[in-house]
């Protein structure tokens, strides 16, 4: 977005770009962007599903993603969900990321790193761990089978681990399984509040490979979500990019880290950049509804290299999520998952400094946790069709000696609140039958049948 400003060779936004209201009427009156985003837009959540993005790159829906996009079609597909569409040219002003905006400033970004699919969130999840989504482009519930990097490094001998907050959606592999029920004995899973005891020590006590999994629901006036997902406010986000970074740059493990952030895809808002180079269908698998073959890469998402042999620049090379999968390959000598990750870039190629910063770290400014603590609010949030797919994973996760349950109808579940405090108790009930720790945010039965925070 806006951080061209203060780093010119990022390929963002000079304030003056536009687009039509409407590409697809003559004269369609021009919408500029804006650096007005609030802390929780856009609101409602813009669509991002296939038939969406193609509409965002073509100004009207063409499935075939044929080269060559305007990238004009924003305005008008945020307004089948809203009637205020304008509000999807609003970008965010730096000063309200600071702690990213300080990374990207101090580290290298990424001019040219796409999302796998043009489509929601899962595919592309499901891309970075596998190299492929198995030939779905949608956020529907299934049970995976696909060989994953986590099973290549176990393969291989190394280590890996997965910190998530209230429910890793890496449980859609069907392998993870057994190392997330039997986490007290493998410790390949652990809750995030263990990332800065795991970084303390005077010896670097982190695996190979490390996957951190943000809080996907809020928790009605006792935690908010720090996803970033709208219309969650995106300052938990930063906090939560600050507490892994300042960590990690002050333990041991810094001198030999790489620390990627990146997005899944890009919600729906807008970018001025088509994925031009076509990509690699990753193993011959197609979607037949709605139709996509998977030559083409979704909108371009934020990206930055965090490491301290990372310089203060810019790398113009192409990257999808499965460049993660392919640096690792590269480093320790791994088999390739699919034809996508084999042809990817590794990110090797920001890794260009010729001394280490090896220093102890600044911290980047954050929002103080006071004037946080006023964004969690009594506010009533839908159910987003992300959230319902983790709801729904949660009821699927089998406790150790529990009875058969009722039945729950999770359409029938229409909050955020509702769906977060299912979440938690089906997490929270697992752990206590395995015996593993406990996070700080768990539940205890109240008065009258209610649960509380304790």
């Amino acid at each position: 977005g806006y951080m061209k400003a203060v780093k010119p060779a990022v390929d963002g936004l000079n304030g003056t770009e536009s687009i039509p209201a409407d590409p697809t009427v003559p004269g369609s009156p021009p919408v500029p962007v804006t650096s007005l985003a609030g802390d929780a837009e856009p609101d409602p959540d813009a669509g991002h599903e296939l038939e969406d993005v193609s509409e965002q790159m073509y100004g009207y829906e063409d499935l075939s993603f044929p080269a060559g996009g305007p990238m004009n079609g924003f305005v008008v597909n945020y307004g089948h969900k809203t009637a205020a569409p304008a509000g999807i040219m609003n970008c965010v002003n730096p000063t309200r990321i600071p702690a990213l905006g300080t990374l990207v400033q101090q580290f290298c970004v990424c001019n040219r790193w796409y999302s796998s699919v043009p489509g929601p969130t899962w595919p592309n999840r499901l891309f970075v761990h596998a190299g492929t989504s198995g030939g779905h482009v949608t956020n529907d519930l299934t049970l995976y089978f696909l060989p994953t990097i986590f099973d290549r490094l176990e393969k291989a001998g190394l280590s890996w681990r997965i910190y998530y907050h209230d429910i890793p959606q890496s449980l859609l592999f069907f392998s993870l399984w057994d190392d997330f029920l039997n986490q007290l004995f493998t410790k390949r899973f652990r809750t995030f509040d263990r990332w800065g005891s795991d970084l303390s020590g005077p010896t670097c006590r982190l695996p190979t490979y490390t996957f951190i999994e943000p809080r996907y629901f809020s928790l009605l006036n006792i935690v908010e979500a720090n996803d970033q997902h709208p219309s969650h406010h995106i300052a938990m986000a930063d906090r939560l990019v600050n507490d892994v970074y300042t960590k990690l740059r002050n333990s041991p493990c810094w001198a030999h880290s790489l620390l990627v952030i990146v997005h899944d895809e890009h919600g729906g808002t807008y970018d001025h950049r088509f994925p031009s180079q076509p990509a690699v269908n990753p193993d011959g698998l197609v979607s037949a509804s709605p139709a996509f073959n998977f030559t083409r890469y979704g909108v371009r998402v934020p990206a930055v290299v965090v490491s301290p042999w990372a310089t203060n620049g810019v790398c113009k090379n192409v990257y999808d999520h499965t460049s993660i999968l392919a640096t690792l390959e590269q480093r320790f000598g791994l088999m390739p998952l699919t034809a996508r990750d084999a042809a990817a870039n590794s990110l090797g190629s920001c890794l260009t400094a010729s001394v280490p910063r090896l220093t102890t770290a600044q911290a980047p400014r954050v929002l103080p946790r006071a004037a946080m603590a006023r964004m969690i609010g009594p506010r009533r949030r839908p159910l987003s069709e992300f959230q319902r797919g983790l709801v729904e994973l949660a009821l699927q996760v089998r406790i150790p000696g529990e009875r058969r349950r009722r039945a729950l109808d999770v359409e029938k579940i229409r909050t955020e609140d509702r769906g977060a405090r299912i979440v938690h108790e089906r997490m929270d009930a697992l752990r206590r039958a395995v015996g593993a720790p406990t996070p700080r945010v768990r539940w205890s039965a109240g008065r009258r049948g209610r649960r509380r925070a304790r």
